[in-house]
This record gives structure tokens, C-alpha cells and sequence, in this order.
């Protein structure tokens, strides 16, 4: 099962990540057979104070 990975840079941006590790069971079947992981991303919330 993928994490949610939220994170707000110094700049106010705020990006989220999806972690794809394969869990305590390995081989990526919890995963839906994904195994490594992926890193999706979107940003456009704009910077504090501006």
C-alpha cells in the first residue's frame, strides 16, 4: 500500500509524495506489484507572504 508523504518547504510550497516501498511482506504485492518505489509530485500553493 502506497504512503502519503505531505511536506511544506521553507518557501511555503507544498509538495506530495507517494512512497511505493514494498511493505513487511516484500515483494511488492501489497502493492498492487509494485515494487522500488515512485515519487509523484504537485506544487502551486503560493509562498507565504506573497
Amino acid at each position: 500500500m502506497a504512503r502519503r508523504l505531505d511536506v511544506t518547504g521553507a518557501d511555503g510550497v507544498r509538495l506530495t509524495a507517494w512512497d511505493h516501498t514494498p511493505g513487511p511482506t516484500g515483494g511488492g504485492i501489497t502493492g498492487g506489484g509494485i515494487a522500488g518505489s515512485g515519487i509523484t509530485g504537485r506544487s502551486g500553493a503560493p509562498a507565504q507572504g506573497a
